[in-house]
C-alpha cells in the first residue's frame, strides 16, 4: 500500500505499537505503561486482553491512514466478532472501551511531534568523504526534527561526538575497510543471518 511507502511509516507503526502495548499492560498489569494509562478498566482476561489490542491498535490506525478505514473496520468487525459471544461479552465491550481510551491518549501524546516538519530535499555530497544516498535514494531527514520515543532528546547519548573521523585519518581508514570489507555484496566475512538481518533491514 501507498502508506508504508510514506516517510514517517516507521514512526507511526511505533506509534501504534506502544497504543497496542499500553493497552495490554491497562489489562493484565504486569508493567508499566510505557506512555499512556487509561481511566477505563478491564477485567484481567484473554478476550478483554484481545478487545483491548484491537481497539488500541484501530484507533490509531484509522487517524493515520484514513483512506484505508473501510480496509481496518472490516477487519475490525470481524475480528471482534469472534470475541463477542456469551457471558464473556462484557469483557469484551470493556476492553474495547480502554482501548479505544488507550488509542485517543497515545495520539494526544504524540500530536505535534515534528514527524511532518517541511523541510527542502535532502542533497548527497559529490565529494570523498561526503554521504551518498543509497538506492533508491531514499532519505528520511525529518527524522532529526521528531520528538524521541524513549530518549529525552536526540542528543542523549551522542556525548563529545561532533561527526564522523577526519578524512585521510587512521581512524576514518579503519571504518571506511570495516564497512567494505562487512557490507560488499560479495563479503565472506557475514555469515548467513547477518546476511538476513542486512537484507531485512534494506
Amino acid at each position: 500500500p501507498d502508506v508504508e511507502r510514506r516517510a514517517v511509516w516507521n514512526v507511526e507503526m511505533a506509534t501504534v505499537h506502544i497504543a497496542m502495548y499500553d493497552a495490554v499492560m491497562a489489562v493484565v498489569g504486569t508493567h508499566k505503561p510505557f506512555l499512556v494509562k487509561p481511566v477505563a478498566t478491564a477485567p484481567n482476561s484473554g478476550r478483554a486482553q484481545d478487545a483491548a489490542v484491537m481497539a488500541a491498535a484501530y484507533g490509531v490506525m484509522k487517524v493515520f491512514w484514513p483512506d484505508r478505514s473501510a480496509v481496518y473496520q472490516s477487519l475490525y468487525d470481524d475480528r471482534l466478532a469472534g470475541l463477542n459471544t456469551g457471558a464473556q461479552g462484557d469483557e469484551v465491550t470493556r476492553g474495547i472501551a480502554l482501548g479505544a481510551e488507550v488509542a485517543t491518549k497515545v495520539l494526544a501524546a504524540r500530536a505535534n511531534d515534528g514527524r511532518m516538519t517541511p523541510m527542502g530535499p535532502f542533497a548527497s555530497g559529490t565529494l570523498p568523504g561526503q554521504y551518498r544516498l543509497p538506492p533508491p535514494a531514499l532519505a528520511s531527514p525529518f527524522i532529526a526534527n521528531i520528538r524521541p520515543f524513549a530518549l529525552t532528546g536526540a542528543a542523549q547519548f551522542r556525548g563529545s561526538l561532533r561527526g564522523p573521523p577526519v578524512l585521510g585519518s587512521a581512524s576514518y581508514a579503519a571504518d571506511f575497510a570495516e564497512v567494505r570489507d562487512w557490507g560488499s555484496a560479495t563479503s565472506l566475512l557475514r555469515n548467513a543471518e547477518q546476511t538476513e538481518t542486512a537484507r531485512y533491514h534494506t
